[in-house]
């Protein structure tokens, strides 16, 4: 059963993946069962980084509610991550825009969200 959520953001060289996420989720063993970790890589702004960990935080709920498991979703990032390494795709492509993704619909609602967001929150350079 999971007890906690812990969102952090943290630095580059602290992230899992590096070269993958600019935030992540992933499951951790706690002392009083099992935890998630929602991290948001810096960027030197923290409404942005905000943002990040919110959409990670919303894709996490939407995963776990569907029974999407996270080494599901690790494996596709991986595999996705080689493809960009062989051309297949752009550097910057994101992998839960692939329709591939076991996690497309929760990372699209995600965006979503966040756009919202950037729209309330009417932040020059952001549309």
């Amino acid at each position: 059963m999971m007890s906690e959520i812990n969102i952090k953001i943290i630095p580059a060289e602290e992230t899992r993946f590096p070269s993958m996420y600019q935030g992540d989720y992933y499951y951790e063993k706690g002392s009083k069962g099992q935890k998630v970790i929602i991290t948001a890589t810096e960027s030197g702004n923290i409404l942005d980084d905000r943002l990040v960990a919110l959409h990670e935080l919303i894709e996490f709920i939407l995963t776990d509610h569907e029974g999407i498991l996270e080494e599901d979703i690790l494996a596709f990032d991986q595999m996705f991550e080689k493809e960009c390494d062989e051309g297949l795709h752009p550097k910057d492509a994101e992998p839960g825009d692939d329709p591939r993704a076991p996690y497309l619909m929760a990372h699209q609602f995600s965006t979503l969200v966040t756009r919202l967001m950037l729209n309330y929150l009417k932040l020059p350079g952001h549309d």
